[in-house]
């Protein structure tokens, strides 16, 4: 069998019985399939994120949380001393804002309990390239890529165009000038740590 993209959905083709079965169809374009080392899942990048689905039910599990440009949440902003004592009392005084506010509270709890992957925060300017799973599945390589500063790529003209006129052909950067950066970093599927 043979896994491949086809207008950014995914696709199998079995040799055997010389048949074509779609496996994604969605809006968001996914990219780069592989099977996975025991040939029972596929897995592909979706958005920056690295996705595995079984072949057999069809189940599909995020393996990476990769934000891209993206401050990481953190907790809500305190408020002034005022604000503060302003929020205490109403939540001593009044039953309803008590009652949602805990229930709020055990929500984040029980969320931060399922949710065990820490999120990765690719800082902006930089961009993920590509993603591959390791071959016992434990951990995601990502390749990721920072433009060199201050470098001005190349302009080739293309007289010969569908519009008539000519248009800019986009080139390398010079020799001298900054090039780009790429790094190899390793996530670790269960925690998201690096």
């Amino acid at each position: 069998m043979t896994v491949f993209t086809d207008e950014g959905d995914i696709f199998i083709f079995d040799h055997a019985k010389n048949a074509r079965r779609q496996i994604t169809k969605t809006v968001d374009a996914e990219t780069n399939p592989h099977f996975t080392f025991d040939q029972k899942r596929i897995y592909f990048t979706r958005a920056n994120n690295l996705y595995v689905m079984t072949l057999d039910g069809g189940m599909l599990e995020q393996l990476t949380d990769i934000r891209v440009g993206a401050a990481l949440p953190t907790a809500s902003p305190k408020g002034t001393d005022s604000q503060e004592y302003l929020k205490k009392e109403e939540r001593g005084l009044l039953d309803a804002v008590r009652e949602r506010a805990e229930q709020r509270e055990e929500q984040e709890k029980k969320r931060k309990e399922r949710e065990t992957r820490k999120p990765f925060a690719v800082p902006t300017g930089q961009n993920v390239v590509n993603l591959n799973l390791s071959p016992d599945g434990k951990y995601v390589i990502a390749t990721i890529s920072e433009p060199g500063a201050g470098s001005k790529n190349t302009i080739v003209p293309n007289y010969v165009t569908e519009s008539a006129y000519t248009e800019d052909i986009p080139g390398r950067n010079k020799v001298g000038d900054t090039q780009n950066r790429t790094r190899l970093v390793s996530i670790n599927v269960e925690t998201g740590e690096m």
